[in-house]
This record gives C-alpha cells, sequence and structure tokens, in this order.
C-alpha cells in the first residue's frame, strides 16, 4: 500500500505506555530520581511477582509487601500508599475493592517483557520447562524491545529442531510407501468380506509391526 510504512508493534506499546505514565510531564509527584525509568522497573518487578505466584488479581496488601521489599533493597523511601495511588490514578492499576490487578493485559504483557530485559533470572524462569509457552505474546513484546538478542533466537531455533525431530519420530512409520508397492489383491467373494479387509490389514501392517517389534 503507497505510503504505509510497518511499525513494530512493540514500539507502539512502548509509545503508549510512556504516554500514560506521562514520561514527558515536567514534574513527578515523587522525587526527581523516581523518573519514567524507574517507573517502567517497578512496575516489572510486581509483573515478575505475579508471574512467579501464577496470580494477577492481588490483595492490595500482598501488593504492598512487594512494594516495600522493592524499594527497601534498592535503599530508597517512598509513600508507598501514595505511589500505588499514583498509578491507579493514572490507569496503570486497576484497585476495585479490595485488588489491584494492572487495567489492561497490554500493560502486564509489556512490563513482563521489560522484566525479562532487566532480569536474567526471571528470563531463565521464564524459558525453564516450556513455561514460555504461557508467554508468547510477552516475549514477542520482548523481541521487538531487544532486536540484538542472538541468545534468545538460537534458544527458540534448538527448541524448535527438538520438536521437529520428535514429531518426525512419530509420524515416520506413516510415510513408508513400500508396502503398498508390495500390495496384492486377492480375489474374494461377496460373502468373504471380512476376511478379504483382514489379510489387506495384515499386509499393509505387518512389516510395520516387525520394524518396531510392535503387537496387535
Amino acid at each position: 500500500m503507497d505510503g504505509f510504512n510497518p511499525i513494530n508493534s512493540s514500539t507502539v506499546i512502548e509509545q503508549f505506555v510512556e504516554s500514560v505514565l506521562q514520561k514527558y510531564k515536567p514534574v513527578y509527584a515523587f522525587r526527581s530520581s523516581f523518573d519514567y525509568r524507574n517507573q517502567i522497573d517497578f512496575l516489572a518487578a510486581m509483573a515478575e511477582q505475579m508471574c512467579r505466584r501464577n496470580i494477577f488479581l492481588v490483595e492490595y496488601s500482598e501488593l504492598y509487601d512487594w512494594t516495600r521489599n522493592y524499594f527497601d533493597h534498592l535503599g530508597q523511601e517512598h509513600d508507598l500508599s501514595k505511589l500505588i495511588g499514583h498509578f491507579v490514578q493514572n490507569k496503570v492499576f486497576a484497585h476495585e475493592g479490595n485488588s489491584v490487578f494492572f487495567r489492561y493485559n497490554i500493560f502486564l504483557s509489556f512490563f513482563i517483557a521489560h522484566r525479562i530485559q532487566q532480569s536474567q533470572a526471571f528470563r531463565e524462569w521464564l524459558l525453564e520447562s516450556h513455561r514460555y509457552t504461557d508467554y508468547i505474546p510477552e516475549i514477542d513484546i520482548y523481541c521487538g524491545l531487544s532486536r540484538s538478542d542472538s541468545a534468545m533466537i538460537e534458544f527458540f531455533s534448538q527448541e524448535f529442531e527438538g520438536f521437529a525431530k520428535t514429531l518426525e519420530d512419530m509420524v515416520r512409520p506413516l510415510a513408508w510407501a513400500d508396502r503398498l508397492e508390495k500390495l496384492t489383491l486377492p480375489i474374494v467373494k461377496k460373502t468373504e468380506a471380512d476376511a478379504f479387509a483382514d489379510r489387506i490389514a495384515s499386509q499393509l501392517t505387518s512389516e510395520l509391526h516387525h520394524r518396531h517389534g510392535m503387537k496387535l
């Protein structure tokens, strides 16, 4: 299409997140060190906690504890209630009753992808034991954000090769054509239809059973 320039979807998502977090707003509600980058790092850490526990609708008190532990680890002090309220007000979090969650799935996916960038331990956790199959959209966003990550491409290349080999082994017996070339059709009467079918089946399956030591 004339005049159409495709845009990387992860770029669009990142721009949306930036606008929601008011990246270019001159005055923040918190200390100057808590800028846009600090905000997405914090939110990504909260997304990791949700993933590891497989709970995406969390009690406010639990999110508060995660937040306190996060900043204690960094050696920073914040008004934690005010901070969480900031993200609720900016519609990153939704706070309903006593539960808090990411308002949009795309936010959760983006922050998971960002956490893969920031934490090698989380990356390894997500990729082990085929757990990554639950995070395909997030990995897609991550690859858009980190286009030079050859290790991730190599990992999935090896995974694909492994699955392809397994599938090949499963369907190989079905690809044999030599039994059809040796097949002979006996003359059969209408009353012997069942016997006829049994003889055909025997010719088609005898070699398969012989090669694999299988029993009917």
